[in-house]
C-alpha cells in the first residue's frame, strides 16, 4: 500500500498529509493511505476549535475513501460539539455505505463516548496506551 503524502496549508486541499492548525493549538492532520483516510485530532475539541476540525472531516469524507479513521488518542479535551461534528462526518460518510471509525484509548473521549452511548454507535478501536498517570 503506498501513502501518497504532500504537505499542504488549508483542509480544502487533501491530496497527501494536510495539517490544520486550530485555534487553541489544537490540530487535526489528514493524511491518505490506499483506500482510507486518516484524520489524527490533537489538542482540544471544542466550541472553538470543532469548526475547523468540520472543515477537516468534510475534506476527509469528499476523499470517498472507504474507511475515513478518526485517531482520538492525542485529544485532550472533547465537548458534545466535538461530538457533534464527529457524528455529522459519520452520518456524511454511512449515507454513502461507507465508514467513519475512531481510534481512542485515552479517558477523557472514551468517558463522553460512554455517557452518550455513541460508543454503541460508533466503531471505536482501541488506540495505544498513554503514559502512566
Amino acid at each position: 500500500m503506498t501513502t501518497r503524502e504532500t504537505s499542504v496549508p488549508a483542509p480544502s486541499v487533501t491530496r497527501g498529509l494536510s495539517s490544520l492548525l486550530l485555534p487553541d493549538g489544537a490540530q487535526a492532520d489528514l493524511r491518505l493511505a490506499g483506500e482510507s483516510v486518516t484524520v489524527t485530532v490533537r489538542g482540544e475539541v471544542d466550541l472553538h476549535t470543532s469548526s475547523c476540525l468540520r472543515q477537516t472531516l468534510a475534506a476527509a469524507v469528499q476523499e470517498e475513501a472507504d474507511l475515513v479513521l478518526v485517531h482520538l488518542d492525542e485529544v485532550t479535551f472533547l465537548d458534545s460539539t466535538g461530538l457533534g461534528v464527529l457524528v455529522g462526518a459519520w452520518k456524511a460518510q454511512q449515507a454513502h455505505g461507507r465508514r467513519l471509525e475512531l481510534v481512542c484509548s485515552r479517558p477523557e473521549p472514551l468517558k463522553l463516548l460512554r455517557i452518550t452511548g455513541l460508543d454503541r454507535v460508533l466503531t471505536v478501536h482501541p488506540g495505544r496506551p498513554g503514559p502512566p498517570r
